[in-house]
C-alpha cells in the first residue's frame, strides 16, 4: 500500500522558479564542486574531447554540471553520493557528456534541463527513485 501511495504522489515536472541564466549560474559557487571534479576523469575517459585533464571537454562538463547542481541540488547531491559511495557513473553525467559532444555548453544546459524536467528523466535520479 505504501508503494502505491508513493507512486501516486506528484513529482515536480517543471523546473523550480530559478530562471537564472546559464552564464549567471556559472558565476556562483556550488557545494558539489569537489564531487564534480572527482567525476570529470571518469566520463568518457578514452574519448579525445574528454581525455585531457581539465582540457576543453572536461572544463565544459564541469561548467554544465556546476550550473545544473545550482538549479537542482536535490538530484545532483544524490547522484554524487551514489558516485562516491558506489563508484558508479550515473546517467546525468553521461547525458551531459553526450550533449556536449553535439551542442555548445549553454545549449547543452538548456537541453539537459528540458530532458530532466519536461521529459521526466529527473524522476529516475531523485533520492526516492519514484519512477523506477
Amino acid at each position: 500500500m505504501s508503494e502505491q501511495y508513493l507512486l501516486r504522489q506528484t513529482v515536480p515536472s517543471r523546473p523550480p522558479a530559478n530562471h537564472t541564466p546559464y552564464k549567471e549560474l556559472l558565476k556562483q559557487l556550488t557545494t558539489q564542486q569537489h564531487a564534480i571534479l572527482i567525476d570529470l576523469g571518469r566520463t568518457f575517459p578514452t574519448h579525445p574531447y574528454f581525455q585531457a585533464q581539465l582540457g576543453a571537454g572536461q572544463l565544459s562538463l564541469y561548467n554544465l554540471l556546476k550550473a545544473y547542481s545550482l538549479l537542482d541540488p536535490e538530484v545532483i547531491q544524490f547522484i554524487f553520493v551514489v558516485v562516491i559511495v558506489g563508484g558508479l557513473l550515473p546517467g546525468p553525467v553521461l547525458h551531459c557528456g553526450v550533449l556536449l559532444l553535439h551542442l555548445g555548453e549553454e545549449d547543452a544546459f538548456y537541453m539537459l534541463k528540458f530532458l530532466m524536467y519536461d521529459v521526466g528523466l529527473r524522476k529516475q535520479y531523485r533520492p526516492d527513485m519514484i519512477i523506477l
